[in-house]
């Protein structure tokens, strides 16, 4: 005859049921179940990539970077704009490479030159139509924010940010990825109601576009407009309210820059290479450690009284 499993007797105490080991009352254990993984959409993808590229460029590997967007296989016109609005996105978050981004771009626009169309009857999606766009939806977004009801710390923040679109703005215009229409309605809207933060931002864009717009016939009058009403707000003729101090320094900068030929009076920052840096610290390491304040100023004395000496065939403090 066949045997029967022996069923397992409870130990004393333990109820008919409860595993041995298990405190009475306590509840039975379960196996956890695995979580099924979630399927990567293809917008999360780009989305990793271009930032996993967008944290490493600089102006050192740039075309080495720029090479690896080929990984990202852009495949149509909505991930181009996804794309392009992340390359935004990091401009504002990091300003100082805002001129590495711009070359960033340029180098990017002929591999994606053109997309089908995503409904019939439209025409091809280009990059530059996707570019302009983008720097719409960001200005836009940009003249949308709310200076009410928010404390200095925000403040700051929303004001470097339009800056920061502002700069690269201008320097997507300086290789010829907006037209010269584009930057003359930025101005147009910028100056037209002379908000601060506003006029602040149309001094930021002139600063960089202003040499290459007015060495053209059709830009020299656009810059003479508007530097002639940032003149006039800065003297407080244009009506309302006067400008504040900082505003006025910073009109008054802009219309000594436009004098001195767009030349900056001091050496703008910018991102450096590598190489640059390490150039730059071997120098000062050759120079040797810096003298102390009064070094200095006993070093100075000796080197005109030397000079002094040389001049006159006299010695250092002689009588003459």
């Amino acid at each position: 005859a066949a045997l029967t499993p022996r069923r397992q007797e409870p130990q004393s105490g333990q109820p008919v049921g409860q595993p041995a080991g298990q405190s009475v009352g306590q509840p039975p254990h379960r196996q956890p179940h695995p979580r099924p993984q979630q399927p990567r959409s293809r917008e999360s993808d780009i989305t990793r990539g271009v930032q996993q590229l967008m944290n490493i460029v600089c102006p050192e590997n740039l075309h080495r970077v720029a090479g690896r967007f080929d990984e990202v296989q852009i495949a149509n016109a909505s991930e181009l704009r996804l794309m392009i609005s992340l390359l935004f996105r990091k401009v504002l978050d990091e300003p100082h490479f805002c001129e590495t981004y711009a070359d960033l771009v340029q180098i990017l626009r002929p591999r994606y030159p053109e997309f089908a169309p995503e409904r019939d009857g439209e025409r091809p999606v280009r990059f530059r139509n996707v570019l302009i766009d983008a720097t719409q939806q960001e200005f836009e977004a940009m003249l949308e924010v709310a200076e009410a009801g928010v404390d200095q710390a925000q403040a700051d923040v929303q004001r470097k940010r339009a800056l920061a679109n502002m700069k690269f703005v201008g320097h997507l215009f300086l290789r010829r990825l907006l037209a010269e229409k584009v930057i003359q309605d930025i101005l147009s809207e910028l100056l037209r109601d002379a908000a601060e933060r506003l006029v602040e931002c149309a001094c930021q864009l002139l600063q960089v576009v202003g040499l290459t717009l007015e060495g053209t016939p059709s830009g020299l009058p656009i810059v003479a407009q508007f530097v002639g009403r940032l003149a006039d707000l800065g003297r407080g003729a244009a009506g309302g309210a006067p400008p504040s101090k900082r505003l006025q320094c910073k009109i008054q900068d802009l219309l000594d820059m436009q004098r001195r030929g767009w030349q900056e009076r001091v050496v703008r920052e910018q991102a450096r290479t590598i190489e640059e840096v390490r150039r730059e610290a071997a120098a000062e390491k050759h120079r040797g450690p810096a003298r102390s304040g009064w070094e200095a100023q006993l070093f100075a004395m000796r080197t005109i009284s030397a000079r002094l000496h040389d001049a006159s065939g006299a010695a250092p403090g002689a009588a003459p």
